[in-house]
């Protein structure tokens, strides 16, 4: 897929630059006159740039996502723990209730449904 571009971009390599400023008849004689052996040297510490900005993407992409990864698991943790205060609410409200000489017909629970709830609350489930 598509990586995102980083700040930094590399030049045109120093072969690719000097060839645009030539016409295309003079470009075999600076061939000659540069030597290929130096020529390839400079393509493929070019093509060595490509690689290692690929490679940086690639870190780059994978710290963001376990940056948002971690956010995640920290939300979700927080969710956790709201859940675990309002449980501890509702077990207390229960308890109340229970302590109570007789719990109104309206507050017992109706149905199996409301009875698994009550269960799970006070741990009797």
């Amino acid at each position: 897929g598509d990586m995102e571009p980083l700040p930094y971009e590399p030049r045109p390599s120093a072969w690719a630059q000097v060839e645009s400023t030539l016409k295309p008849q003079e470009v075999h004689e600076a061939r000659k006159m540069v030597g290929e052996a130096l020529i390839q040297a400079n393509e493929d510490l070019f093509a060595e740039i490509g690689v290692m900005l690929d490679i940086l993407r690639q870190y780059s992409t994978e710290v963001d996502h376990r940056v948002q990864e971690g956010e995640w698991r920290a939300r979700l943790s927080h969710r956790n723990a709201k859940r675990e205060l309002l449980e501890g609410e509702i077990r207390q409200f229960v308890a109340a209730l229970r302590s109570k000489t007789s719990t109104p017909l309206a507050l017992r629970p109706s149905t199996a449904r409301d009875q698994q709830v009550l269960s799970y609350l006070t741990g009797e489930g």
